[in-house]
């Protein structure tokens, strides 16, 4: 379990590294 908790956590590190990319936010500038 361990790993997939892991992968997880890794794939939200990416997806949220795509979107400030795709929106162009900056840091401090964040949208929940």
């Amino acid at each position: 379990m361990k790993n997939v908790v892991g992968d997880g956590q890794k794939g939200v590190a990416e997806d949220n590294e795509r979107e400030e990319m795709i929106f162009g936010t900056e840091p401090g500038e964040t949208t929940d």
